[in-house]
């Protein structure tokens, strides 16, 4: 199980370095986000996790992805 998962965490930023020869490192994070997205839509929904409602928890569900994924992996692509 982990080194499937150092697999797929290590290869992520090799295909990443790769893919700076072409693109520039934004492009690769919203890449690397957006292809996120529908596997962690399918966990949700497998697991029957309810989208909250509250304005309040989407605002720092967003703060938290900026915080946490955007900025980080863009200045690591960028560096």
């Amino acid at each position: 199980m982990l080194s499937s998962l150092a697999a797929v965490w290590g290869g992520s930023f090799f295909f990443a370095e790769i893919a700076l020869r072409e693109v520039p490192p934004l492009t690769v994070t919203l890449h690397r986000v957006i292809w996120a997205v529908p596997i962690l839509l399918l966990i949700v929904a497998v697991k029957g996790i309810k989208d909250p409602v509250s304005a309040r928890i989407w605002l720092a569900y967003l703060v938290m992805s900026a915080l946490n994924n955007a900025l980080p992996f863009s200045l690591i692509f960028w560096g």
